[in-house]
């Protein structure tokens, strides 16, 4: 993919997971009881404490290992082999490198799962999701023959473990018991709220290397515009440093691995389009989850997509559609029980056929207010309401009563004048486009229908 179709899915993040992050973030502040909601408080996601997992690193991986039996035969069978070779260093301790990820040695095709447990909810978070690159390497290398080609790339292989994570929920109440709830939500919570943040650090790289901003307080000014747009909500609490855009320094990304943090979020769109496939049909969802893992980095990215009847997440539409399966755009219905989608209370119509000037990338988006467009019955020139007709041939003869009916589709304020017309009994599309063929009724601010000329950014 190119960096015109990660700035299509930057704005897709923009137009659909900003606004319910913020609304997200409103929530959390009534929860909390509090009148202003700073940085630090965006981690406290209940004023009691967020859920914390119940048990030792023995009892969790015991607890883990009925989850993976009752999940699928195949997750079972791995999690076996995870165990009875103890391929797990989970527990934190002095000295110990900090982080958490799953490593593969190739000559056993065998996993390996590194992790820093400290008691909070991350530790069923990182279990779940390296668990979920382990079973897809445990998977993908009994099935392939070339050993090189167990892993995908990480806009692929992120998918395998954040998948997991969702598919592992229905369990939580192994791990936190009575709170299994509050940490079900919390996760749901926390993957969407993140990512925003992962398009923010996305485009701030793109415009260093691209404006090539070798000034630290460019870099700040960049940052900061940033943040207005994708973190709307963030409040540093007159942090000098953070407010000026000091805050890009903490990710060590863009100092380690250029232009990868926004795999994350490339991946998230695919786990939260499996998520969606779990609550209407949780065998499809895992059969087609499995026929992924099963190819680790065989094909090519989209090519895995289809595999994996995955969308596409840089289509413009698709973050919008996995929103829409997980009911996360708000709808409303009218009086005639039309159902629509608001953000906020505002309507919202999603349309991805807006006429386009390709050479000057110029769209054309058209606003419709209500009653916009009559609709009615018409008697357009050489119509015949009501005949009769006779078939004489067949049996002692039949007689026809026709009745004709035409429908007209109309805008309001406009006049048809059908000054340039050679269709008789309607017009074609290229004379309904000629302007000669109009006349204005209405004051022009009395038009319902508005014709915005633009560009997309």
């Amino acid at each position: 993919y190119t960096p015109e179709d990660v700035a299509i899915f930057r704005k897709q993040i923009r137009e659909h997971i900003v606004p319910l992050c913020q609304k997200l973030y409103e929530e959390q502040k009534e929860r909390l009881g509090i009148e202003e909601l700073k940085y630090y408080d965006e981690s406290l996601t209940y004023p009691d404490g967020n859920a914390v997992p119940e048990g030792t690193e023995e009892e969790l991986l015991e607890k883990a290992r009925t989850m993976y039996h009752e999940l699928s035969k195949e997750t079972g069978e791995f999690f076996d082999f995870m165990m009875e070779y103890c391929l797990f260093d989970l527990e934190g301790r002095q000295g110990k490198q900090q982080g958490g990820y799953c490593d593969f040695m190739e000559e056993y095709k065998a996993p390996f799962i590194f992790a820093n447990f400290n008691g909070t909810n991350a530790d069923v978070n990182v279990l779940t999701h390296e668990a979920g690159h382990a079973f897809e390497a445990y998977t993908a290398s009994r099935n392939i023959p070339v050993l090189s080609q167990t892993y995908s790339t990480a806009e692929i292989n992120e998918i395998h473990s954040m998948a997991m994570e969702y598919f592992t929920l229905p369990w939580m109440h192994l791990f936190f018991g009575e709170n299994a709830e509050k940490q079900k939500k919390a996760y749901l919570w926390d993957s969407l709220e993140a990512m925003p943040y992962m398009a923010c650090v996305d485009e701030f790289q793109h415009r260093v290397y691209a404006e090539n901003l070798t000034d630290a307080m460019k870099r700040r000014k960049v940052c900061h515009e940033l943040e207005k747009i994708y973190l709307p909500w963030r409040d540093y609490d007159g942090n000098e440093f953070l407010g000026q855009g000091g805050f890009w320094m903490q990710k060590q990304h863009l100092f380690m691995c250029p232009f990868y943090y926004i795999d994350y979020a490339v991946s998230r769109v695919g786990a939260l389009e499996y998520y969606g496939k779990m609550q209407e049909d949780l065998e499809g969802a895992w059969k087609d989850y499995y026929a992924l893992c099963s190819q680790g980095g065989s094909k090519g990215y989209h090519e895995l997509l289809r595999i994996g009847n995955l969308s596409d997440p840089f289509k413009e539409g698709t973050i919008y559609n996995v929103l829409k399966k997980l009911n996360l755009i708000e709808t409303e219905r009218d009086s005639t029980d039309v159902e629509f989608d608001t953000y906020q209370g505002r309507r919202v119509t999603v349309d991805d056929g807006c006429p386009v000037d390709a050479k000057n990338g110029v769209y054309t988006t058209y606003l419709f207010g209500n009653g916009a467009i009559a609709y009615g019955n018409g008697s357009p020139v050489g119509h015949i309401a009501t005949e009769v007709d006779r078939d004489k041939q067949t049996g002692g003869g039949i007689d026809y009563l026709i009745n004709r009916r035409a429908f007209i589709l109309h805008p309001r304020g406009i006049a048809y004048t059908g000054a340039k017309r050679e269709h008789v009994e309607t017009p074609t599309r290229a004379e309904l486009a000629m302007a000669e063929n109009w006349n204005p009724v209405y004051e022009p601010k009395q038009l319902r229908i508005v014709a915005i000329k633009h560009k997309i950014g």
